[in-house]
């Protein structure tokens, strides 16, 4: 069976709409990308500003602040590293390779945050509080 020039038309026109849709598919994608990347970018950034921050916090914070504030970081790194998991396995976020790095390198500076003040700061280590005293009232 031979198409009439209409048929012909009809079907090349249904090729364009279907080529339409997937460009328009691929910008819908395109957007949900880059919403995703700059949600993680100020995730990212939030998490470095927070590092900062509290790493000037917490050389004011003697024992019990320290030993009050540890169990609230703690429960932050478990948040964080949960979040930092699921971005690596979800379909879209896992082509923000990059970004979603960017993030967890964020989330291991504040777990080295945390160890450290474990591991140093609440030791019995009198010369080491001896010398964060000095710093802190310089």
């Amino acid at each position: 069976m031979v198409a009439t020039f209409e048929e012909k038309v009809n079907i090349l026109e249904q090729d364009f709409k279907e080529q339409d849709c997937l460009i328009q598919g691929s910008d819908e994608h395109l957007d949900l990308l880059m919403y995703f990347k700059n949600k993680i970018d100020r995730l990212t950034e939030s998490t470095h500003q927070f590092c900062l921050d509290i790493t000037l916090d917490l050389n004011t914070f003697d024992n019990d602040g320290l030993t009050n504030a540890v169990p609230k970081l703690l429960d932050l790194y478990s948040s964080a590293i949960r979040l930092v998991a699921t971005l690596k396995r979800h379909h879209i976020t896992r082509q923000l390779k990059e970004t979603v790095q960017a993030f967890s390198i964020e989330v291991d500076n504040l777990h080295e945050h945390i160890y450290d003040v474990e591991k140093f700061r609440l030791s019995d280590d009198e010369e080491l509080d001896n010398l964060l005293t000095e710093i802190n009232a310089g």
